[in-house]
């Protein structure tokens, strides 16, 4: 049996921070809108004009951990 997250994905009910690369060629750009169509309300969502790796050194990590800081602060205080 093949494991399909996107089959439990409207399960979630906690806040989830989504960050999806436009350019990866691992998982679909597509794959990504529908998981997060699916989650919401409770997705903040981000399609980001990368590769899938990307998001692990330059810009796109300094980008990422000043997002997922925001999204821990709006949703439990964290600074």
């Amino acid at each position: 049996m093949r494991y399909r997250p996107i089959q439990v994905v409207r399960q979630i009910n906690i806040p989830v921070l989504f960050i999806a690369a436009q350019k990866d060629s691992l998982i679909p750009i597509e794959s990504s809108r529908e998981a997060a169509t699916n989650i919401a309300p409770f997705v903040s969502y981000h399609e980001w004009d990368m590769k899938h790796f990307d998001i692990y050194h330059g810009s796109w990590f300094e980008k990422a951990v000043t997002t997922q800081l925001e999204f821990l602060h709006q949703h439990i205080g964290v600074m």
